[in-house]
């Protein structure tokens, strides 16, 4: 159910996307030559214009998708995401520009093409915010919830239902444990591993989390078999957990996974340019 209603959320959120930053270009001649009160000299409401600005709104949806903008906002980060929406519209504005310039297209105001980035990017990301927050308070009542089975009753799984319980916004119920013991603080234990496959028959379960100890690593792969024969989601929280740190970066060395724990802002290029800039300058 939690998948189906994601899949009309997302579906929404395209919509209501592409028709804000459809009603912006509106917005953005109405200020530019009536606030503003320039010299019109080609009609702006033209079917040309209002064609090119839902072309235009359509490719930005189609942009914000292919960047994975669309789906769960239960552990989305707002800031990275706020400016990757002000970085994906200045650039459609760049391309746009360049293509005027391209095409010698004189008749077009540069100022209607600033204020369609500023009031689309302002507005997308409100209404991001809108939606964010209503459905953290919707979680929080109790509704829109994601039921996931936790595998494992050690310190992992007990840390998991813990941050759980003390970030009810995430919108997560925790309907269960699956171990060979049992531990009394982790809720109801379901069943053992060998019965797996059919508590997840008998419940009606959106997720896994893998919370195994190092000492029962043995299980993952029946897990993961189980996992993928259900057709039903899985997480894993790493044997290292609390060694990780929040940014953490995944290599690959032809089979091999690297975990890279040590992240600092140079290993951006854009920052270590501007050090090596202040360095220079320095």
């Amino acid at each position: 159910m939690i998948k189906k209603n994601q899949h009309i959320l997302n579906v929404l959120n395209m919509i209501s996307d592409m028709l804000i930053i459809f009603l912006s270009y509106f917005i953005a001649v109405l200020i530019r030559f009536f606030i503003f009160e320039g010299q019109i000299s080609v009609d702006f409401f033209s079917w040309k214009y209002i064609s090119a600005a839902f072309v235009c709104s359509v490719v930005l949806v189609f942009v914000y998708w292919c960047y994975k903008m669309y789906g769960s906002y239960r552990f989305k980060k707002i800031g990275e995401e706020n400016i990757n929406i002000f970085a994906i519209n200045a650039v459609a504005c760049v391309c746009l520009l360049a293509f005027m310039y391209l095409f010698r297209i004189i008749d077009f105001s540069r100022w209607v093409i600033a204020l369609f980035w500023f009031i689309s990017s302002v507005l997308v990301i409100l209404k991001r915010f809108i939606v964010r927050s209503t459905l953290r308070h919707m979680r929080k009542l109790g509704y829109n919830q994601k039921h996931v089975l936790v595998i494992g009753n050690g310190s992992l799984a007990e840390q998991y239902i813990e941050d759980v319980k003390n970030n009810r916004y995430v919108g997560v119920t925790v309907d269960g444990y699956v171990s060979n013991t049992e531990k009394d603080g982790l809720g109801k234990k379901l069943g053992s591993y060998g019965e797996l496959e059919e508590i997840i028959e008998k419940n009606d379960i959106d997720e896994l989390i893998v919370a195994l100890e190092m000492h029962e690593s043995q299980f993952m792969k029946h897990v993961i078999e189980i996992a993928d024969k259900e057709g039903i989601g899985l997480k894993i929280i790493p044997f290292l957990n609390q060694y990780f740190p929040k940014n953490a970066n995944m290599e690959t060395v032809g089979k091999t996974r690297l975990i890279n724990v040590r992240v600092t802002p140079l290993d951006n290029m854009f920052w270590a340019t501007v050090k090596r800039f202040i360095d220079i300058c320095g």
